[in-house]
């Protein structure tokens, strides 16, 4: 698949955040704009689905994307075993 974007994340100190070609995601010194936010978006999930289809990622890892408010979780034990198990529901 073409490499489209060189996407640098930083992180500690004072020194926090995303660049996509140069242009900062959420900063204020060179900032993307919205349409290319978007554009972004639908060629990272373009790039997820390749790599699913390569076996590189999981679905689960794209669920995991979304926060905490999207979704419920329950605690329970095994009725086989005993061992403790956790449910998270999403409601998309």
């Amino acid at each position: 698949m073409r490499k489209k974007y060189e996407i640098i994340r930083s992180e500690g100190c004072l020194s926090f955040g995303t660049t996509a070609n140069g242009k900062d995601l959420y900063g204020e010194y060179n900032p993307m704009t919205p349409i290319e936010i978007m554009e972004l978006v639908d060629h990272l999930c373009e790039r997820f689905k390749h790599e699913l289809k390569r076996n590189n990622v999981r679905v689960d890892d794209l669920i995991d994307c979304f926060d905490s408010d999207n979704y419920e979780t329950e605690d329970g034990s095994c009725e086989t075993c005993g061992d403790s198990v956790t449910t998270t529901t999403w409601r998309l």
